[in-house]
């Protein structure tokens, strides 16, 4: 029986004085922030008078709160699955970095300057991995064939520590584990000839696909299983139909074949079917049904786990 992945996502996001006045709040259209913020103030004040400590995080029934103190201002992001303490951790950690020197500014200033300053706290958060990760979520409601979630931040190219994965992954730790550590190796690969990889996918030929997803020093691996291959393959070959392959060089190489076709038969279980590679630059989808691998490139919007 097959585990479909409920994700879960970051339900807010609060930046306020620690008097209790909001200075920025995501989603921007969310509804009694000043009393979230008092409210929060008061919690953090409690904590401080009669232990002589901040809070760092709360635990409620189907919330989860981590707080982040700068100054006078405290950061707080909301969201509802214990097993991301660690991954919100590490985003809470990289979004006060961004933002600090913006809040090093006292309460009249950033009041006088809100309009400046919501703008640049967004930017802030996009700095962060903050709306990449938001995408990943969203990606994930929207798509049903999507069997688990796993995020981990890279240390180094040899090692990897878990931020977010499931209970059990639909491919298992050690497999997971391999995804990741092989996606990091064509990533290299790929950024010593110039191509910055956002993402990559690849489906191999009993319906199971994996894709990963690349920011900074995180990576997110999402697995797939698409049921009706057949019908998968003939979606993605009518969009390939009126495009010309390409001389996409990496497939001339060897070592990168054999990370490929490594990553598919080793970890995923067969042959690949297609692989798909999002630089900053092109979209380009490599077809391995034929007898001989073929290279294309397609707009940007185009993603060969939902072709349609």
């Amino acid at each position: 029986m097959f585990r479909f992945l409920v994700p879960a996502l970051i339900t807010r996001i609060i930046i306020f004085h620690e008097g209790g006045i909001p200075i920025y709040t995501w989603p921007e259209e969310e509804e009694n922030v000043s009393i979230f913020s008092s409210f929060f103030s008061a919690i953090q004040q409690f904590a401080n008078t009669h232990f002589s400590q901040n809070v760092s995080l709360i635990g409620l029934e189907k919330d989860n709160i981590i707080f982040l103190r700068h100054s006078e201002y405290i950061l707080a992001i909301s969201f509802s699955d214990q097993n991301e303490i660690a991954l919100m951790q590490k985003i809470s950690r990289k979004i006060l970095s961004e933002i600090s020197n913006i809040l090093d500014k006292n309460i009249d200033e950033i009041q006088f300057e809100r309009e400046k300053l919501a703008l640049n706290l967004r930017n802030a958060l996009a700095r962060s991995g903050f709306f990449w990760l938001y995408e990943i979520a969203s990606n994930i409601v929207k798509h049903e064939n999507i069997m688990g979630l796993s995020v981990f931040n890279i240390v180094d190219s040899r090692f990897v520590e878990p931020l977010y994965y499931p209970l059990e992954p639909y491919l298992g730790f050690e497999k997971v584990f391999r995804v990741v550590s092989s996606g990091i190796k064509i990533l290299n690969f790929l950024k010593q000839r110039n191509i910055e990889l956002l993402r990559m996918s690849f489906i191999a030929r009993n319906g199971t696909c994996i894709q990963t997803w690349f920011f900074d020093d995180l990576v997110a691996v999402l697995e797939y299983l698409f049921k009706d291959v057949n019908y998968l393959e003939k979606t993605i070959k009518n969009i390939l139909n009126d495009k010309e392959p390409f001389s996409f060089g990496p497939l001339e190489e060897d070592l990168f074949l054999e990370l490929i076709f490594s990553l598919n038969i080793d970890v995923i279980g067969d042959l690949p079917l297609f692989c798909q590679f999002r630089s900053i630059m092109d979209n380009i989808i490599i077809d391995s049904s034929g007898e001989e691998m073929k290279a294309y490139k397609v707009s940007s919007s185009i993603d060969i786990t939902k072709p349609s």
